[in-house]
């Protein structure tokens, strides 16, 4: 089995010990805060506090309007959706979420996880096919 360590970016070993008493989190993790871009006691509490007014407003994503006249239309008329999912961690949690929303909201949903070594990686021909 090769040799796998991880590397984590230094910070002032003093700004660490400062960040995780002043945010009261461990060591570790106010390094992996820090390498992240977390970096001061206030935005470590609203990183582990997070409150929705901190939110962006989604519509400045581009194309959610349409987006959403789109999942609006389809839920209207009676069409099926297909939410196309991935096997990690976050495309299972977002496929549930997505899942979940779209049935509360009345629509005929379904749901596609491809696999790995027959569909490949990602939105792709063969899992829209097999979808």
């Amino acid at each position: 089995m090769p040799d796998r360590r991880w590397l984590v970016q230094r910070t002032n070993p003093d700004y660490v010990r400062y960040l995780s008493r002043a945010a009261s989190v461990s060591q570790a993790f106010a390094q992996i805060l820090i390498n992240r871009g977390v970096s001061t006691p206030e935005h470590v509490r609203a990183f582990l506090d997070p409150a929705m007014e901190r939110l962006s407003d989604p519509f400045e994503l581009p194309g959610m309007k349409e987006a959403v006249e789109v999942v609006r239309g389809a839920v209207s008329a009676g069409r099926r959706i297909l939410v196309h999912g991935d096997y990690d961690a976050d495309g299972l949690t977002g496929t549930a979420v997505m899942v979940s929303a779209l049935r509360r909201l009345g629509a005929e949903v379904y749901h596609f996880i491809p696999e790995r070594l027959v569909h490949g990686y990602g939105f792709n021909a063969p899992g829209v096919e097999h979808a």
